[in-house]
């Protein structure tokens, strides 16, 4: 019996120093040289997307209920009766098209504002109504009729001017959120192709919100939560290229949809208001992903816009073994539950992380510390790639527990004799 027992011995010892031998965390080590997660300083863990919140919508779009000005390209519905006639016919009247953005009733014969910002009326010189509201452009007409001895009194006149239509802004919107990428059994698929919409904004109209509600709404999931606004501010031709491939006279604007409480407002009132011409964009987010190797497989997946992902959750998103004992669920079939005493769950995460310079770190994470301390849950950033092996220990537990399969049958009677069989299987 004694025997029996120092011989079981030597041989788990013998096992257990084979199976250290041929253990993965030997043979794919990924934590040489790594830095402890609570050793790091806080600039290596990015900024924190929880602190931020979205911005009042309001800020997007131009005061509501402003007296419009007037200006080149207005058009302006003019009707003046004949005094002399005993009949006068009614004035033109045009309502406005299905979905259009603009809504007013054109009333009068158009007459559009020209590029001086004069108008033309018969009998009459050209007459500038640049900046001037719809009453007090009625107010020079009525004065001029008088001027030019056409009516003789005012009563004689009986003016109707309006807005028939008012001028619009031609704006192109550039969005890549649309057809966006999906998680499927192989990680990440993208299926992007994006879209543009070519928008006439009337005055008072043309600003970020208008476009993007008339594009589709806010960008998505699958965009970064800001806008951005391309305007040319002169012609420029291919000579005047500069040599890395920019061009000068080009205003680029962006407006971000998301601050952290306290930021001050990074754009100002009339960067939201667009012009003829500008290019609003809104670009995809595609590389903000986190890639996964080691113990689960090698997948992307697309890091939440709005809101942190720590690492912890981060495997859980990846269907990562985690406090199961080392059962990967993404092949699973069977119990949910091992045989015996089963195997310890893999407790060993390294965090791939670039740093400026084109420089890596490696940050090594105890899972089952952080699974109790928050405080070593760091948040997956953009292009992170997170390894997951078994610790050492680890590695030695599970390859015991699965070689060797001891079995002791005994029969105890009065005589006290016992026997034991041992079975061992090796890799």
């Amino acid at each position: 019996m004694r025997s029996n027992l120092i011989a079981t011995r030597r041989l788990l010892a013998l096992a257990a120093l084979c199976g250290s031998l041929g253990c993965a965390s030997l043979s794919n080590p990924t934590t040489f040289p790594s830095v402890a997660v609570r050793r790091l300083p806080p600039e290596v863990f990015g900024p924190s997307r929880d602190a931020q919140m979205d911005i009042p919508q309001t800020l997007l779009r131009q005061p509501p209920n402003q007296e419009h000005k007037i200006e080149a390209g207005d058009t302006l519905g003019i009707f003046l009766p004949d005094p002399f006639e005993a009949r006068t016919t009614f004035p033109l009247v045009t309502l406005p098209r299905e979905g259009a953005l603009s809504q007013n009733i054109g009333v009068g014969v158009p007459v559009q504002v020209l590029e001086d910002g004069t108008i033309t009326l018969p009998n009459l010189e050209p007459l500038n109504v640049t900046g001037l509201t719809i009453a007090q452009a009625r107010e020079k007409i009525i004065e001029t009729l008088l001027k030019t001895a056409i009516f003789n009194t005012r009563n004689q006149i009986k003016l109707n001017v309006s807005l028939f239509r008012p001028r619009q802004y031609h704006v192109l919107v550039v969005r890549q959120d649309f057809n966006g990428a999906s998680v499927g059994s192989g990680g990440l698929i993208s299926n992007k192709r994006g879209s543009g919409v070519v928008l006439d904004l009337p005055a008072y109209k043309n600003d970020v919100l208008t476009a993007l509600t008339s594009s589709g709404g806010l960008p998505g999931n699958d965009a970064k939560n800001e806008v951005v606004i391309q305007r040319a501010k002169k012609a420029f031709t291919a000579e005047t290229m500069m040599p890395e491939g920019l061009l000068p006279g080009i205003e680029t604007i962006r407006i971000p949809l998301r601050l952290r409480e306290g930021d001050p407002i990074p754009f100002r009132q009339e960067d939201v208001i667009l012009d003829d011409g500008d290019i609003v964009f809104v670009q995809s987010r595609e590389a903000e992903t986190y890639f996964t190797g080691g113990l689960m497989q090698a997948r992307e997946f697309p890091l939440p816009r709005d809101y942190d992902l720590d690492v912890v959750r981060a495997l859980i998103n990846a269907g990562a073994p985690i406090a199961n004992g080392g059962q990967n669920f993404n092949t699973f079939q069977g119990n949910i539950a091992t045989q015996g005493l089963g195997s310890p769950s893999p407790s060993q995460l390294t965090v791939l992380r670039r740093c400026p310079g084109n420089r890596q770190i490696a940050i090594r994470i105890d899972l089952n510390r952080a699974l109790q301390d928050p405080r070593e849950r760091i948040n997956v950033q953009p292009g992170d790639i997170l390894i997951l092996q078994e610790t050492m220990g680890e590695a030695i537990t599970r390859y015991v527990t699965g070689s060797i399969r001891n079995t002791f049958i005994g029969t105890i009677f009065n005589t006290g004799k016992a026997a034991d069989t041992i079975q061992i299987s090796s890799p």
